[in-house]
C-alpha cells in the first residue's frame, strides 16, 4: 500500500498545478451535473418523475400492481373543463379512464390479435399504459378526425387551462410512438400551457427520448 501512495505521489508531482486544478474542476463539474440529472429524475419502485411528472411510455412503465383509481386532482379539473364546455353546448364524455394493469392486458391482447405488431401505434402494453396511472382519459369520441368537430377544436385549444395536454400529438409519433389521438388527454399540472402553446410531445419537454 505504502508502495502504492509513493507511486501515486511521484505521479502527481508531475502534473502541472493548472493542469490539476482543472482536472479538479472538471471532475467536480461532472459530480454536479450527475445530482442534477439524479434530482431531476427520480425512479421509485419503477416509477419514474422527471421534473416532478410521472412519466410513462413504452420505455418507462409501471409495476403491476401500481394504481387505485382516477387521480382526484385530475378528475376536479376534468370535471371543470366538461362544465365549462357544456355551457357554451359542447358535451366531452368521458370514453375511458383509470384501467388497471390486468384490464390493459386484455385489451392489448385483443388488439394485437387484429393487428399483430401494429397494434403498438395505439394500444399500450400491460405496464405501459397512461391510463394506469389514473391522470389519462380518453374524451369526446375516438375518431381521428374528432380534431374537426366543435368538440375536438375546443379540446385542443382549451385543454390546457386546465392542467391538461393531448398525451399524443400530431406528427409526432416517432417520438411519442403513438399516433395522433386528439381524443386522449392526460393531466400534468401547471406546464400544460407550456407544453401545448410549444406544440411539444411530453417526451419533448422533459428531455427524455
Amino acid at each position: 500500500m505504502k508502495k502504492i501512495l509513493i507511486f501515486l505521489l511521484i505521479i502527481l508531482s508531475q502534473i502541472p498545478s493548472t493542469t490539476l486544478k482543472l482536472t479538479v474542476i472538471n471532475y467536480k463539474n461532472k459530480i454536479k451535473s450527475m445530482e442534477n440529472n439524479i434530482s431531476n429524475t427520480i425512479d421509485t419502485n419503477h416509477v419514474t418523475y422527471i421534473k416532478g411528472i410521472l412519466l410513462v411510455n413504452k420505455k418507462y412503465g409501471l409495476p403491476k400492481d401500481y394504481g387505485n383509481g382516477i387521480d382526484a386532482t385530475a378528475l376536479y379539473y376534468l370535471h371543470q373543463m366538461q362544465s365549462d364546455a357544456l355551457s357554451i353546448g359542447l358535451y366531452i364524455p368521458v370514453l375511458s379512464a383509470y384501467r388497471s394493469y390486468d384490464t390493459q392486458k386484455e385489451i392489448y391482447n385483443i388488439y394485437y390479435q387484429k393487428d399483430g405488431l401494429n397494434a403498438d401505434r395505439y394500444s399500450a402494453r400491460p405496464g405501459h399504459s397512461e391510463h394506469q396511472t389514473g391522470l389519462a382519459f380518453d374524451v369526446g369520441r375516438i375518431d381521428d378526425n374528432y380534431i374537426n368537430t366543435p368538440e375536438g377544436i375546443w379540446l385542443n385549444e382549451m385543454c390546457s387551462l386546465y392542467g391538461f395536454i393531448i398525451r399524443y400529438p400530431k406528427d409526432k409519433e416517432n417520438i411519442t410512438g403513438y399516433k395522433y389521438e386528439p381524443w386522449h388527454i392526460r393531466y400534468v399540472g401547471d406546464v400544460s400551457t407550456y407544453i401545448m402553446n410549444n406544440n411539444l410531445a411530453l417526451e419533448e419537454y422533459l428531455e427524455v427520448e
